[in-house]
């Protein structure tokens, strides 16, 4: 069975976590509210494969404890979505040092908002040598000559065709410009 994690699976990526459960993978699922996890595990039709990890993400010290015990029950981790916030900029370092060190190969999907350079974020990862390193950057939709953020069913949509298609190392949601566009700017 595989094993993936997910870091704001129970927010706009719950659908992501879903999806992984329903294709055959255990999903360590990193989450602060256990509200939102226990709506989110009852949507889903294998309840069984999802599994909590309480932690707020942004104390790598917590977080470093934390993905230990998954790791080594149910296993190794082979694919991470992750949603990391900029307060956070040290947890997905945490992450893939703690994978990285378990694992022979695995993949990492990092999401990235609107406003951030994914050449620049890229270049400022330590990206491990056995990690398949893929970014998936957030924009917007525009409808009607209007501009919106995306839903999180848009974006856990995306967020899956990424992973389906594997070969992608960059994947945009949505519109990314012009700036003008920008929901808020219009």
């Amino acid at each position: 069975m595989k094993h993936a994690l997910v870091i704001g699976g129970t927010g706009m990526l719950s659908g992501v976590s879903l999806w992984l459960a329903e294709n055959n993978y255990y999903v360590s699922v990193v989450a602060r509210d256990p509200h939102k996890m226990e709506r989110m595990i009852k949507r889903s039709a294998n309840p069984s494969k999802l599994m909590p990890i309480f932690v707020d993400y942004s104390h790598e010290d917590e977080l470093r404890r934390a993905l230990l015990p998954p790791i080594r029950q149910p296993g190794p981790f082979d694919l991470v979505v992750a949603w990391i916030h900029s307060y956070a900029n040290g947890a997905l370092y945490t992450v893939a040092e703690i994978v990285s060190k378990n694992n022979n190969r695995w993949k990492l999907y990092h999401l990235l908002g609107s406003n951030r350079d994914a050449d620049a974020v890229k270049a400022s990862l330590a990206i491990p040598d056995n990690c398949d390193y893929h970014q998936v950057q957030l924009g917007f939709v525009i409808e009607n000559n209007r501009s919106r953020w995306l839903t999180n069913d848009e974006i856990s949509a995306g967020t899956i065709a990424a992973i389906r298609n594997r070969n992608d190392n960059y994947t945009l949601i949505g519109e990314s410009g012009p700036w003008h566009r920008w929901p808020g700017n219009v």
